[in-house]
């Protein structure tokens, strides 16, 4: 894949925002500074990204391995590096990092998504990709 993403089709509303905050810009930003851990000091290989392909709404699912959600960021990079056209995983949160200074509007416009029953049906809904720990 080359270093630079493909136009993301993100929010419907001109500002490049969806209605939980996912932002272009930002995931471009974080996908590019997420690339060395991913490439070089992980080495992730993976297989079967394909299923994914229009796929629809869906939920991944996977334990998680510890304070830092660095699995999480390595899940979230190699979606996006894998599926065509480009799919944005959201992963699901505890409503605590809603509240956290910073680290809130990062992961906001990264794709992350308060877990509520309620948010997690309406982005089923809309086809999107959650992922949950």
């Amino acid at each position: 894949m080359s270093s630079v993403l493909p136009d993301l089709q993100i929010g419907h509303a001109p500002h490049g925002y969806d209605d939980f905050g996912l932002n272009a810009r930002w995931v471009r930003a974080a996908y590019q500074a997420s690339r060395p851990i991913y490439d070089r000091w992980f080495r992730v290989s993976s297989t079967g990204a394909e299923v994914l392909n229009g796929l629809g709404g869906a939920i991944l699912a996977a334990n998680h391995s510890g304070t830092l959600p660095v699995d999480a960021v390595l899940i979230w990079h190699d979606v996006i590096r894998n599926t065509h056209p480009t799919r944005v995983p959201r992963p699901v949160a505890d409503i605590f990092v809603s509240n956290l200074p910073f680290v809130s509007q990062l992961y906001a416009r990264t794709g992350v998504v308060v877990g509520s029953r309620g948010n997690v049906h309406r982005l089923l809904d809309d086809g999107e990709l959650l992922m949950l720990f």
